[in-house]
């Protein structure tokens, strides 16, 4: 199991100056990155060399749209071949009303995912989940979706925002998570670093262990008493304190 980022949580660092991001990340232990939406105004070629040069693997892209997966054409499909991701993630909380009619969808997404060598994952807000023992539209789609084709990258804060626990929805899915947002939460609802709300970290680490997690994807937004790098190094910092080193 590897820790890496969602550049999310750094936008305006990555943005400004992605060179430098990268190396930063790298030299505080980070193993990869989650693209967010977009992969910036970075030079292809450029971008995977500096990646290659700091250590770094591109994890995946987290799609603003699921209709950029219909559309060959998308740069998430055109920079895979230079970035080796190899996964892509979705979220459609908008379509909760529509929720058969979503599955269906996210299910063709898979498909054309899986035809570029891709697995989608499905990432839950807080309208999809809720304890892990009663029926929710992700339990739904965990059941309906091909297992082949939807795979999920689970949120501990907007788990536990919706009154479930982010261990017992790992052991739920256990097998079918291959990326874990780990982003903890204030006792007010709002985002904390990873490790420094009231989350249970120790007992997510180990739990996301021992189903099949590969990537522990540390990810946070607006914590305005510290600038952003500085809330990615305490995140990884203590990931790695309260796991005792996880990375393998």
């Amino acid at each position: 199991m590897r820790i890496g980022i969602q550049l999310y949580s750094i936008p305006e660092d990555y943005n400004r100056n992605y060179l430098s991001t990268l190396k930063s990340l790298a030299s505080m232990g980070y193993e990869g990155v989650e693209f967010a939406f977009s992969f910036g105004k970075a030079d292809p070629g450029k971008l995977a060399g500096c990646l290659e040069d700091e250590g770094l693997k591109a994890v995946g892209i987290y799609s603003d749209g699921i209709n950029r997966l219909f559309d060959g054409s998308d740069d998430i499909y055109v920079r895979k071949a230079r970035l080796g991701y190899r996964y892509v993630t979705v979220g459609t909380p908008d379509m909760i009303k529509e929720w058969d009619l979503a599955i269906k969808t996210i299910e063709r997404a898979g498909e054309e995912a899986r035809r570029a060598g891709m697995t989608l994952l499905y990432h839950n807000h807080v309208p999809e989940v809720g304890p892990a023992n009663i029926v929710t539209p992700m339990s739904m789609l965990s059941e309906r979706a091909d297992r082949d084709l939807v795979r999920f990258e689970l949120d501990t804060h907007f788990i536990s925002r919706a009154g479930g626990d982010p261990v017992e929805w790992l052991e739920k899915f256990r097998g079918r998570v291959p990326l874990l947002h780990c982003k903890d939460i204030n006792r007010d609802g709002s985002v904390a670093e990873a490790g420094e709300g009231i989350l249970d970290m120790d007992a997510i680490c180990r739990k996301a262990g021992e189903t099949g997690v590969e990537w522990l994807i540390v990810e946070f937004s607006d914590i305005r008493a510290r600038k952003p790098m500085e809330s990615a190094r305490i995140c990884i910092e203590n990931i790695v304190r309260h796991t005792g080193g996880i990375k393998k």
